[in-house]
């Protein structure tokens, strides 16, 4: 057996691996929580909340990240979102 954990690459991708790209496997994914000045309670609404739910999806797309999860607060927003790594890193 070679070194490493898996012993070919059908069997890393069995492991549901988000990203390949043109040398590996890869995740990126993060946390973002959003805060307005001071704290404001401006996602209070429900229409708010539902117009910046339709506008994190339609950024989601255009930019091709993944929106895991999101949870609007009255006074904030987190995202968990899944981008793809970068193929080739500058020199």
């Amino acid at each position: 057996m070679q070194g490493g954990r898996f012993r070919n690459r059908q069997e890393f991708v069995g492991m549901k691996s988000e990203w390949s790209y043109s040398h590996g496997f890869g995740q990126s994914q993060y946390h973002v929580v959003l805060v307005p000045y001071k704290r404001s309670k401006m996602f209070g609404r429900a229409d708010i909340r539902m117009q910046l739910a339709d506008i994190f999806v339609a950024i989601a797309e255009r930019y091709k990240f993944k929106l895991k999860a999101w949870e609007i607060v009255k006074d904030h927003v987190h995202l968990f979102i899944s981008i793809r790594p970068p193929s080739v890193f500058p020199m």
